[in-house]
């Protein structure tokens, strides 16, 4: 497969990524202007119930489903839909007692339909995958804005004739649904739905299993985190500062976990492993933007509002933990594409481990910014392993795309140094004058670092381009 046929899957999946992302905060922003806070808070308090017990359930499976749709079409959609529908279904009974024993006594008249999202979003997740293994990322994101903008149509029409929560509900149920079954007649289509026998239904939760700490240490970091931040007695809105700072350096990160995701199943058809070509130009094109968010995180933070400014510190912070997350990821690909499941077990425990170590220390003493260091801690402690096991060529990329975001940095702190704009104290005003030209100066100087080091060169970046928007 070729790198720009690679590249432009992984920028298809980032696009969709980017549209889940937006469009999650878009709907929110709007149905919050015509419904109750109240109502808000309980939609969300099951929405995220929903996300939270179908990422578990989904254990590790869609790695098995990215390495092996392509080579087992037969029978992979259907062993692991089964495998995901049995894990589902045994899972209701703690879904329910959840929301029976934990959440307010008004949102048990919604408990069944929670219970109808949460198979729906989890059993949605098994075609998704295997439709990403054969490289259809475009029924993907053709799928999920259908079913965003229905969410959004039906959503907005409900609470407007107040039915509120039951609304909100209602128009999550209907995006899952959709979803669900449209990604499942895709699927079905050019897989089929034959199971496997039992040693090949073993086989595949094995290897999902294996996988697992990897994805719990993201869904702790990422998802648990927020309300772990309230048990530690964190005021909303300073948790709410945290998570958009959270979010932002996600999406930093979200192009390089694409083509780290991309990466297996197009090592899987070319019967190569193409990690280090992925890690490769991950590396690069991150190491710009995380340069950026190190020289401006108030300037960017104060686009999305005032109140977040901030977040500064937390942001550059976390955006230090992007270019090893983005080597963990590649690694994780490069370890299930050539079958090492110790190497996975250790780098998902010590990410995790890691984490909770941190968080439990800093958090008591620096709230929110000891919550930024232990996510970076955490992303830092998983990428040495995987920098030592994915060996010297992977290692010589990962240290010149350091090299590129401390060029980045410098350049533009040595334009904030010249207008007198750094560092931005509590209650200074932006100049966003001199934020534009240090931004220009970083990635100038980043980029120029990565072609100096042949981390990529011009030519490679004018075919991957070319390519990409012929794709999308």
């Amino acid at each position: 497969m070729s790198l720009s046929r690679f590249a432009s899957s992984s920028m298809l999946l980032f696009i969709d990524e980017i549209l889940l992302a937006a469009g999650g905060w878009t709907y929110w922003l709007i149905i919050s202007k015509i419904a109750s806070p109240s109502e808000i808070g309980q939609a969300t308090s099951l929405y995220n119930l929903v996300l939270l017990g179908s990422t578990l359930t989904m254990l590790g499976l869609e790695y098995p489903l990215l390495r092996r749709s392509s080579l087992e079409r037969s029978q992979i959609l259907g062993t692991t839909l089964v495998i995901e529908l049995l894990i589902s279904i045994a899972s209701l009974p703690i879904v329910i007692y959840v929301i029976n024993n934990f959440y307010q006594e008004e949102l048990i008249a919604f408990i069944w339909l929670t219970a109808a999202m949460f198979v729906f979003s989890a059993v949605g997740l098994v075609p998704r995958f295997a439709l990403l293994g054969i490289s259809d990322v475009k029924s993907v994101l053709i799928i999920h804005a259908i079913s965003i903008g229905l969410r959004f149509v039906v959503g907005f029409a409900l609470v407007i004739i107040g039915f509120g929560t039951l609304g909100i509900i209602l128009s999550f149920l209907l995006q899952f649904l959709i979803g669900a079954v449209a990604t499942l007649a895709v699927a079905k289509k050019k897989f089929g739905l034959k199971i496997g026998d039992f040693a090949y239904i073993k086989s595949i939760l094995k290897e999902g299993l294996i996988n697992s700490p990897s994805k719990l240490s993201y869904m702790v970091i990422f998802t648990l985190s927020i309300v772990l931040l309230a048990s530690y007695g964190i005021n909303n809105s300073e948790i709410g500062v945290f998570y958009i700072a959270l979010m932002i350096s996600t999406v930093a990160g979200s192009f390089g976990a694409s083509m780290a995701f991309m990466a297996i199943p197009a090592s899987s058809q070319s019967n190569l492993d193409l990690t280090s070509t992925s890690a490769r130009i991950s590396l690069a094109l991150s190491a710009p933007v995380i340069a950026v968010l190190i020289v401006a995180p108030e300037s960017i933070l104060s686009i999305i509002g005032p109140e977040y400014v901030s977040a500064g510190m937390m942001l550059s912070i976390m955006s230090l933990g992007v270019l090893p997350y983005v080597m963990t990821m590649n690694a994780i690909s490069k370890f299930n594409n050539l079958g090492r499941p110790r190497k996975l077990i250790v780098i998902g425990s010590v990410q995790i481990l890691a984490f909770i170590v941190c968080f439990a220390i800093l958090v008591p003493t620096y709230g929110t910014m000891g919550a930024s260091l232990s996510v970076f801690v955490a992303f830092a402690s998983s990428a040495i392993p995987s920098i030592i096991w994915s060996g010297r060529l992977l290692a010589r990329h990962f240290a010149s795309s350091c090299l590129a975001v401390a060029a980045g940095v410098v350049a533009g702190y040595a334009i904030h140094y010249a207008f007198g704009t750094f560092p931005i104290t509590s209650g200074s005003s932006i100049n966003y004058y001199s934020s534009i030209i240090a931004i220009l100066f970083s990635i100038a100087s980043s980029t120029i670092v990565i072609f100096l080091l042949k981390n990529t060169s011009l030519a490679e970046m004018r075919e991957m381009v070319k390519h990409v928007t012929k794709k999308t």
